[in-house]
């Protein structure tokens, strides 16, 4: 609901004449993930293994630039 919120609401709300500020309280973005134990188990992997592969594919990258140029692989 948080990110909804925030991408959606926040800024409709803030350009309502009279309005000062917006702020959406709550997290960032969450998720749930339930593990099967036998499966790991056939994986023959951990709970930190899948851990330590969440937080590293747990980043933020930014999507591009807008306007920029486009560099060659010539360039590079």
């Amino acid at each position: 609901m948080t990110d909804y919120a925030r991408s959606n609401l926040e800024s409709v709300l803030a350009r309502v004449p009279g309005v000062g500020e917006v702020e959406v309280f709550g997290g960032g973005y969450s998720m749930r993930i339930w593990l099967n134990p036998d499966r790991l188990t056939d994986y023959h992997l951990t709970m930190d293994d899948v851990l330590a592969a969440l937080k590293a594919y747990n980043v933020e990258v930014s999507a591009g630039q807008f306007g920029g140029r486009r560099r060659s692989k010539a360039s590079v």
